[in-house]
């Protein structure tokens, strides 16, 4: 049940208390006493009355309905003002809700407090009502009435408790115990105001319906704010069962099933058909329905997401929704035969009638000519923005203020300068020393790669205002930056990141136009990563200086061996993705680094130090980390099979293949690293294998690679792809190489990836399976540019245009090849090979003609 507090006060000379209580105190309360059932809210008519309802009287019944709604959460804040007072006429028809002994010079505050008082009387309960002293009255330069008799009214009241305060500080503090001690002690009204602001979102609502057959899968995706999360709770209230997973609380990694099913084939089409002939006597409403919201928050990142972690037919009545706006996973589905719901973003229409559903929530609501101001905003597209400014106007000044205030907002022409107008505003009331160290964590949390914790937010804002008297930004101010801007950041597992694209353009903003805060803000970082836990310094260091354009600091870091080793133990992809970032003289520089000190990395850290030279052709410092890796008995099997496969020693190679039962169904670590390296030889064309070895090999593989760590699953499937290649078996190579796909989706090797696309495109053309083989290739492309993988974008773009050229494409065949050429001035493949596919298309395009 919803808990509302009523808020009495003068209108003009209150702006200072009430926006500190919007800003700081109901913050702190929310997050000391709301519950999902039991939500806090506020009513606060300082503009939910108009001048019309004043001028006619309406405002007395509007008013004192609304502290008898609220009963019994009262607070009043009394100053040096009496207010409007209402016509005699207006207050006699609500004589039954005020006491008998009132005096008639009571303003429209003082008959709220009248009124919360007669209440109180009936339940043997007092009503705080905080006084401002008159030194901090003619401190804020408000103008002083007499109010005796009204005063020594209220401190004559048995059930009014008058407190005096000094200070706005003061007043935050004991407006703060006040309703603490209401919200302890009361229970929640049998009928409240409960802020259930939704868009109307029946059409997308009627499409998932209709695709909600028992066993389908559902991707829903569309623009950032559009409400896709409210959707697909909603879509899933309507079944009698429903679970909804948050990917952002939910690690999905743990399910490892490595190949996503089609659901197109004759055999899916049949389970289907089954199941909705047996759904047919179970009631709709009993169906089961599964969301996975933020799916991709799921992951470690969102390299690693795949479709494959809740791969599997879904049950008998179930029917699951994978909510993502990924394009990679989006192309997943579509090629599984997944049913792909788009939500349009909200017309202003839509986003208006949310709007005021949002503010009748909180008993408020705009004039007509303030709605049409709002019509007007460039801004109003952005639902989250919007959000935003919508808590900004309810804790905005009276009705002719607001217009103002409104007025203001809607003037301002990007996202940027929307949140730093509602920033400053938000500023303006927290305490001076604390004032500026929002916006560098805000750029802090842009900086880190997964988010920060409360506690290091914190930690950062007191490091960048230098507090030695707190280590920790105090949490009621943390509380109230969250309720400010919750809209623009997200939360997952725990840690807060920036969460909205005009989050990020504010950021960004910040950065580039306010150097003293961004070095203030790089300070602080910096300080807090030396307090950091060392797993987090060997995440954030390296993206640290990437994202501060250091490569020198970026290639600093990877030349400590101590730091080298906390990244290992994070995971090779994180290494191996830093190395490729670094310009080649410093990734040179690095390389002989790791060579000349590689005597002081541990075995178990020299081995994947070594493969990774390896895979950038550094053969020496390859061979020298591989030599120190063979000094540990642990490491030394696979140190010297590379060593072996390095060196091109045929002997040792075929020593290993002859040890290797491929008929056991339960190999040991070593067999299988051993496999590797022999099915390394085989595709290099170092050993030889009959075919009735291959078909051994063959049967062997799904099995070790089911019994196998991912990333070796990736391998083994990769290579058995490769020489499948070799043998001509272009579809038994295409399904190889969709394995391996979806498994280094799953750990988040993209240079494996990229492999496992363009080469599963090379199989799909030898069959005639031209889509898929382009729509591969594009895929290699388009993450290899991405992660700076200027080699393996090279061979995808290649690969496209024989694609084009084989299908006699020649104007997109051309195209490409400027491309190539354009794109080999950056290091892309080379000129001369640009150069030579040209003429190739042009001798194809003649032969054609």
């Amino acid at each position: 049940m919803t808990r509302t507090i009523f808020i009495s006060s003068t209108f003009h000379d209150m702006q200072h208390e009430r926006d500190l209580l919007a800003r700081r105190v109901f913050p702190n309360l929310r997050s000391r006493f709301e519950t999902p059932a039991a939500p806090i809210r506020e009513r606060d008519l300082r503009w939910g009355v108009t001048q019309t309802m004043a001028q006619d009287g309406g405002a007395v019944g509007v008013c004192l309905n609304g502290v008898a709604d609220c009963f019994p959460y009262f607070l009043g804040i009394v100053g040096h003002r009496c207010g409007w007072q209402p016509e005699p006429a207006a207050v006699a028809a609500y004589q039954a809700l005020l006491p008998c002994d009132l005096p008639h010079e009571f303003g429209l505050t003082g008959l709220e407090i009248a009124a919360a008082a007669k209440l109180a009387q009936g339940q043997a309960r007092t009503f705080p009502v905080l006084l401002r002293d008159l030194a901090l009255s003619e401190e804020l330069g408000h103008a002083v009435e007499e109010m005796g008799l009204f005063k020594d009214w209220m401190l004559s009241h048995p059930n009014l408790r008058v407190i005096p305060y000094h200070s706005l500080e003061e007043f935050a503090e004991l407006a703060f115990e006040a309703m603490a001690t209401q919200l302890s002690e009361g229970t929640a009204q049998p009928q409240g105001l409960a802020c259930s602001a939704a868009l109307p979102r029946c059409q997308v609502l009627q499409t998932l319906n209709t695709a909600s057959k028992p066993g389908a899968s559902l991707i829903l995706t569309g623009p950032e704010g559009c409400g896709l999360s409210w959707i697909a709770q909603v879509w899933a209230r309507q079944a009698g069962a429903q679970r909804v997973l948050d990917g952002r609380r939910l690690s999905l990694e743990a399910n490892k099933v490595p190949v996503l099913p089609l659901q197109t084939g004759l055999w899916h089409r049949i389970i289907r058909w089954l199941r909705t002939l047996f759904a047919r006597g179970r009631p709709r409403s009993a169906w089961s329905r599964t969301v996975y919201d933020h799916f991709e928050a799921g992951f470690r990142t969102e390299a690693h997401a795949s479709l494959a972690a809740i791969a599997g037919v879904p049950k008998i009545h179930e029917t699951r929704l994978v909510v993502t706006r990924n394009a990679r996973l989006l192309q997943e589905a579509q090629s599984a035969g997944w049913r792909i719901v788009n939500a349009r973003s909200p017309n202003r229409d839509e986003i208006l009638a949310f709007s005021a559903a949002y503010l009748a929530g909180f008993g408020k609501r705009l004039e007509t000519s303030q709605v049409n101001l709002l019509a007007c905003a460039p801004w109003l597209p952005d639902i989250r923005l919007t959000r935003i400014v919508l808590d900004e106007l309810r804790r905005f000044g009276s009705m002719e203020t607001l217009s103002e205030r409104l007025e203001s907002l809607v003037a301002l022409p990007s996202h940027h300068a929307v949140l730093g107008d509602i920033m400053a505003s938000f500023k303006s009331v927290l305490p001076a020393a604390w004032a500026p160290s929002i916006e560098p964590m805000l750029l802090a949390m842009s900086y880190s790669l997964r988010g920060l914790s409360e506690l290091d937010c914190r930690a950062i804002a007191a490091l960048s205002v230098d507090q030695p008297e707190a280590d920790l930004l105090p949490s009621h101010l943390w509380t109230s930056f969250r309720q400010a801007f919750g809209a623009a950041i997200s939360d997952q597992n725990g840690r807060v990141d920036i969460g909205s694209d005009g989050a990020k353009d504010y950021t960004s903003h910040l950065a580039e136009t306010s150097p003293e805060l961004r070095i203030r803000a790089e300070a602080a970082f910096t300080a807090w990563l030396q307090t950091a836990l060392p797993e987090q310094q060997a995440l954030e260091t390296p993206r640290f200086a990437l994202r501060t354009g250091s490569a020198k600091a970026l290639a600093h870091c990877l030349q400590d061996n101590q730091m080298v080793g906390l990244i290992l133990d994070q995971g090779e992809v994180f290494l191996e993705g830093w190395l490729e970032t670094l310009p080649a003289d410093l990734q040179q520089q690095t390389l002989i680094i790791w060579e000349t000190s590689h005597a002081q990395f541990m075995p178990q850290q020299a081995l994947p130090l070594g493969l990774m030279c390896l895979r950038v052709s550094e053969n020496t410092v390859g061979a020298a980390l591989l030599q120190r890796a063979a000094t540990a008995d642990a490491t030394r099997p696979m140190a010297e099979l590379t060593l072996a496969l390095l060196n091109k020693d045929t002997e040792a190679l075929s020593r290993t293949a002859s040890a290797i039962d491929w008929s056991t169904q339960y190999p040991k670590p070593e067999d299988t690293s051993a496999a590797l390296f022999v099915l390394t030889a085989i595709a290099e064309d170092l050993l030889e294998i009959e075919t009735t070895d291959l078909k051994r090999v063959q049967k062997a593989i799904p099995l070790w690679a089911r019994r196998s760590a991912p990333e070796v699953a990736a391998q083994l499937w990769q290579l058995l792809g490769q020489i499948s290649l070799t043998f001509a078996a272009w579809r038994d190579a295409a399904r190889f190489f969709e394995r391996a796909e979806g498994l280094c989706r799953q750990t988040g090797n993209a240079s494996a990836l990229i492999v496992a696309l363009e080469r599963r495109s090379t199989a799909c053309m030898e069959f005639n399976s031209f889509k898929q083989a382009r729509r591969s290739a594009q895929d290699a492309k388009g993450l290899a540019r991405q992660m700076g993988l200027l080699r393996l974008e090279g061979l995808a773009i290649e690969r496209l245009i024989e694609i084009e050229i084989a299908t006699a494409r020649f104007p997109e065949a051309d195209q490409l090849a400027l491309e190539y050429l354009e794109r080999s001035r950056d290091g892309v493949g080379s000129a001369a090979r640009a150069r030579e596919l040209n003429e190739k298309i042009l001798v194809a395009s003649s032969g054609s003609n």
